[in-house]
């Protein structure tokens, strides 16, 4: 190893910000070194990925006071875990929507590592509501041996239209021609 201008350390084969020209001070670097020992941790762990929820946001219609989302939930954690669904009707994900304005098939389910689950969500029209966020959380379960210490949310974007929302005049096409 080789020491650099500005402290930092070099290899034959390593790239430093030092070589790039860049100046660092040894706040930088802490945290640089901090958040790549984290990401490696992470990768080396199989935590990184987590689960998903597809597709990730989507658009859909009221019909007879009502509409059906179909998502798709996938486990990436290392181990089977319990999962739980919740609808909001804001970004902020603080306060779920009241359970009779929403149903799920299934609220509640299990899925092993690599396993996906599909999910069916029935929302209510409120008359107001025109968007919802559809998330499944992991929920902490067994002892303490048995959690892996990490929980999780994942959440799908819906927007939601009324029959009424399509109405609305065209605007003008840009080649001049008028639309019919």
């Amino acid at each position: 190893m080789v020491l650099m201008a500005g402290g930092m350390e070099s290899t034959a084969r390593g790239v430093t910000p030092t070589r790039l020209g860049i100046q660092t001070t040894g706040a930088h670097r802490a945290v640089g070194a901090f958040v790549l020992m984290a990401a490696l941790a992470l990768a080396g762990s199989g935590w990184a990925s987590a689960h998903s929820l597809s597709p990730p946001q989507m658009r859909n219609m009221f019909i007879n006071g009502q509409t059906i989302v179909r998502l798709e939930s996938l486990n990436m954690l290392p181990e089977t875990r319990d999962f739980r669904v919740t609808v909001f009707k804001d970004r902020e994900l603080k306060e779920p929507m009241p359970k009779d304005m929403w149903d799920a098939i299934p609220v509640g389910f299990r899925s092993g590592s690599g396993e996906s689950r599909g999910i069916s969500i029935r929302i209510v029209d409120d008359g107001e509501l025109d968007r919802a966020f559809i998330c499944t959380e992991s929920e902490d379960f067994g002892s303490q041996e048995d959690a892996i210490g990490l929980l999780t949310r994942v959440c799908s974007f819906v927007r939601i239209y009324r029959k009424g929302d399509f109405a609305k005049p065209k605007p003008a096409s840009l080649s001049g021609r008028q639309q019919l």
